[in-house]
């Protein structure tokens, strides 16, 4: 059986690590936290469940806060943890048996993360995430996002546990912090590497959210122009290109948009089929050709209409394109559908 360090690094946190901790209990071999600065009773929490609770001076940098837990790990395998992390009883079953089995000979795992969830807690989103590794073998780069590098030149053998699921539930308050720090590092790490496309997407991404749409364009436009060179996958891509679009149509009338569509979809011919970018082309028709548009959004909704949680906005996917539905096709029954349906995930997510 394979044993387990979970190192969590940890700030301000005191409202959340005990419900996380908790369900950690018989999961691990060694829990370290570490610190950065909390002024609120994180640590007295953290040092009531393991007595390696360490202090490092915060120097905005998440990967290296992350090497610096990873460093004092003794044992086989890392779980990487957040303050606000928490596995349900399911998960824990499922991470047990991966560890009697020594993780099924991997050296990294990735992991199902849970990243928006329904008022009452049902998941609404998830993405698989690398979250735990081989001791020894791999290393935390860049400030924010940071993901796993190998130490040494050698093919990582991957699993997936895709039964294993961490829940991350933010405090709005915190997560609004949060990405106001991380848009912080991310200008100033990018103004000294404007070639890293893998943090350029978070910029804009960032951007966009924050409805900074002039900047997110040129931040998309510029993912895209270095992403190839970076050897970014298709898919964040295609992420990108979609995000793009839908920036593009926040502030620049329609012909101007089908002109960035065109140009990009030209370089890419095999994309235009991909999901998003169906829904992103029904977007641009809704303004110019509203019949074009039921067609494509309708597609889409044939495409992705797979039920259980999602790896894309919820909102933008799951609601959108029943809203434009309802509003673009004449009074029917079918009109009335799609207006149901979009209400009803509304209720889901909790928004009107």
């Amino acid at each position: 059986m394979a044993s387990l360090s979970v190192c969590a690094v940890v700030r301000n946190e005191a409202k959340d690590l005990a419900r996380g901790l908790n369900s950690l209990k018989g999961v691990y071999d060694e829990l370290i936290i570490v610190d950065t600065g909390s002024t609120d009773s994180t640590v007295q929490t953290a040092q009531s469940y393991t007595a390696k609770v360490l202090f490092f001076e915060w120097c905005d940098d998440f990967a290296a806060a992350q090497n610096f837990a990873y460093s004092h790990a003794t044992e086989d395998f890392i779980l990487k943890w957040d303050g606000d992390f928490y596995l349900t009883p399911e998960s824990v079953t499922e991470l047990k048996k991966a560890k009697t089995k020594d993780f099924y000979g991997a050296d990294l795992l990735t992991l199902q993360w849970h990243t928006e969830h329904s008022p009452t807690g049902q998941p609404l989103k998830t993405i698989p995430r690398t979250l735990l590794s081989k001791a020894g073998k791999f290393r935390w780069h860049y400030p924010v996002h940071a993901r796993l590098h190998p130490v040494f030149k050698t093919k990582a053998r991957v699993h997936h546990l895709n039964n294993v699921a961490i829940n991350h539930q933010k405090d709005k308050v915190f997560k609004k912090h949060r990405y106001s720090q991380t848009q912080t590092i991310l200008k100033n790490y990018l103004l000294d590497c404007p070639e890293n496309a893998y943090l350029r997407f978070f910029e804009a991404e960032g951007l966009m959210f924050r409805q900074e749409y002039e900047q997110a364009k040129t931040s998309w436009e510029e993912y895209l122009a270095t992403a190839d060179a970076f050897k970014e996958p298709e898919i964040r891509q295609i992420q990108a290109l979609e995000r793009l679009i839908y920036t593009c149509l926040q502030f620049r009338p329609p012909e101007k948009v089908w002109e960035v569509w065109k140009k990009h979809v030209e370089d890419h011919p095999q994309w235009k089929n991909h999901p998003l970018l169906i829904l992103a082309r029904a977007d641009l028709l809704s303004l110019t050709e509203p019949n074009e548009a039921v067609l494509a959004y309708t597609h889409y909704l044939q495409v992705t209409n797979q039920p259980g949680p999602h790896t894309q906005d919820y909102v933008r996917h799951r609601i959108h394109p029943y809203r434009m539905l309802s509003w673009l096709i004449p009074d029917t029954d079918q009109k009335e559908m799609y207006k149901v349906i979009a209400e009803t995930n509304a209720r889901r997510k909790n928004l009107k």
